[in-house]
């Protein structure tokens, strides 16, 4: 049951989350605030973080790639009539 409500709540958006790599990064990087913080969330090395926003890398692995969808995902979620997906 309590999984069923947290993928109704994972579903449930009102506004899309960032689709880019270079955006969802970017978004992580507003709520966490340091490339460090982002890095140890996602599993990577603080270099790997730094290098997606300039545009140095653009493709990471898919696991990482699927951390980084799944972490953003998570924090992306509606709280009322303002969504914290901006």
């Amino acid at each position: 049951m309590d999984d069923a409500l947290e993928r109704a709540d994972r579903e449930t958006f009102t506004r899309e989350p960032p689709k880019t790599l270079k955006a969802r990064i970017n978004f992580l990087m507003g709520k966490l605030k340091t490339t460090k913080a982002v890095a140890a969330e996602l599993g990577v090395s603080q270099r790997s973080v730094e290098h997606y926003p300039t545009g140095e890398r653009t493709t990471p692995p898919k696991a990482i790639a699927d951390r980084v969808h799944a972490t953003v995902r998570a924090r992306c979620q509606p709280k009322g009539p303002r969504s914290p997906c901006r």
